[in-house]
Formats: structure tokens, sequence, C-alpha cells
């Protein structure tokens, strides 16, 4: 038996978009629980989504351009169509192969397989990339007896199969530095995020334990207290519910302030949420061409006089 994982090229930019909405429109006609959802008819969801995924435009310097083909980076509704697309997808390509593996588990464009013939499997591969012109796949087998996928790195043995988490050869384990002018929740988000993804991931006590060392060791070289690395994930029953805010305000955080704020905002049921002024994003992206002095509009101009005034 043998781990191989498959992953699609570039799978927003490539999906099909006339197969796509097709595909959408089958499981619309066909969900007999749609109408106890929404009172918009079939037709009237699909012509609004059609109009939605074929006219996403961008500007890049002084051009304009227009998405012909695929779904858009970063629209919430990329994520949907592609996991519906890549479902029917793969529907057809086990039942239309020669040679189908024994196990086959796919996370919206990552599938993990498990192939046990004594064939190659690269006809199969092959296969997967003669459905569809623009879904083309990549193969990745196992090495040693081990295979990452996403982030977990899968151990096979003749007895079972050991999961640990998986690191890049290139990961720096640098995180927000403690110093960071960041809320402490944000801080405290990061150890948890990391200290519960390893206690889903690692499958054996072993694996967690050198995984919670590698952590606190990360985390001391970030500059992390020890207090804010003895988290104990809460069990869902033990979660207190809570009220549902009446708003949400975002406000630009500072420190000691922003603390202040938030718990009077707390005492009548306001949700608060600090964002940063500065990011990179707004340091690194500029798309649209930048305004010289002689076409700036509706501003108020300043000529200098050589006497000194204006």
């Amino acid at each position: 038996m043998q781990m191989i994982s498959f992953d699609v090229v570039s799978l927003f930019t490539n999906v099909p978009t006339t197969e796509a909405l097709s595909i959408v429109r089958t499981r619309l006609k066909s969900d007999d629980t749609l109408p106890e959802r929404t009172t918009i008819p079939t037709d009237d969801i699909m012509e609004l989504l059609t109009f939605y995924v074929t006219s996403t435009a961008f500007q890049l310097g002084d051009d304009y351009y227009q998405q012909t083909e695929g779904m858009a980076m970063g629209s919430p509704l990329s994520p949907v169509i592609a996991y519906i697309y890549m479902e029917n997808f793969e529907e057809l390509a086990l039942q239309t192969a020669p040679l189908k593996p024994s196990l086959w588990l796919r996370y919206v464009d990552d599938t993990f397989v498990l192939w046990d013939h004594r064939e190659d499997i690269t006809p199969f591969l092959d296969h997967l990339n003669s459905l569809r012109l623009s879904i083309q796949f990549t193969m990745e087998t196992e090495v040693d007896n081990k295979l990452p996928f996403l982030d977990v790195q899968v151990e096979k043995s003749e007895e079972a199969f050991r999961t640990s988490v998986y690191r890049k050869p290139t990961a720096t384990d640098r995180y927000l530095n403690f110093k960071s002018h960041h809320p402490d929740t944000v801080k405290k988000g990061i150890v948890r995020c990391l200290q519960t993804r390893a206690t889903n991931i690692c499958g054996d006590e072993a694996a967690k334990k050198m995984e919670m060392s590698r952590l606190t060791s990360t985390f001391r070289r970030n500059g992390y207290p020890t207090s804010f690395m003895k988290h104990k994930p809460k069990e869902a029953s033990q979660q207190q519910p809570r009220n549902k805010p009446i708003t949400t305000v975002s406000l630009p955080y500072n420190r000691g302030l922003s603390e202040k704020l938030r718990r009077i905002c707390g005492t009548y049921n306001i949700r608060t949420v600090f964002r940063s002024t500065t990011t990179l994003r707004k340091s690194l992206t500029k798309v649209i061409p930048l305004t010289t002095k002689e076409q700036t509009k509706n501003c108020i101009y300043d000529i200098p006089c050589s006497c000194g005034r204006s």
C-alpha cells in the first residue's frame, strides 16, 4: 500500500465557469429543502450568481481587466463554488477510472490517497489530468513511509498510521513577537491556536508531548512569558453561552486605552474589535497609479509667492 497526495494547480482561477454554474443550478433544482431556506426562485439565484462570477474587473496601473474564466481570488463565493465543482469532478474521476484508490480523502483541492494496486499510479494521474484541460493535478508520493498532507505528517507502519504536525523546510517558527503593539487577546489566540492544532493532529501522547515542547521553545524565542503558554482547551460543555452583542465597534488599537474602552463597551453588551491603521497591504499594495499634481481634482491650490506668502 502506497500513500499519495494530489494537488490541483491554481484551482480557483482554473475552475470552468460555465460548467461550475451548470452544476450549481442542478444542485439547487434537486434540493427539496431549498424552499425552506429561501423564497427566491432558483432562476433568480442563478441570474444573480452568474452576474457575480462573470463580472469580475480589476485595475492594475492605468489598465482595466475583466476576468473571463475561473473564480476570483478573495471572493467569498469562490471557495463555495470551487468546492461544489470539485465534488462533481471527483465523482466523475472515480467512476471512470479503470483502477481506483482504496482511499480518497479530499480537502478542497488537496487529496490524500491510498494506492494498493501492483500497477503504477501514473496512469491514474494521467486519467485525472485528461478529464478537464484547466484542472491539472500534481502528485507527491511517500518517502521513507512518510507523507505530508496539509499540515499533517502521516507516517505508515505495518500496524497503523501515525500523525504529527508537519512544517515545511522553510518554516522559521517566527510568530508575532510578544512586544508587538497588539492586544493580548491576539497573542493568547496565537498560542491557543497552535496548541489546539497539536492536540487535534498528534495521534499519540509521544507526538503531542514533542510538539508541545517545541511550541514552548518557539514562544520563548518570540518573547512570550510562561503564563501565556499555560493554556488548557475548554470542553464544549464547559463553555458558557454568551449573549449576542447589540452591535460591534471597530477601533484603532492603542495599548492601555483600548482595553479600558473594551471593558466599558462590554458593560453595555457592545462587542469591540481592534484594527491596525498601518498594515503590509496598505504599505505594499499600490495597484492604482498615483495622480500627478496637474491632474488632481477637488482640492485647494496653494501657490507660493516670491514675497514668502501664498
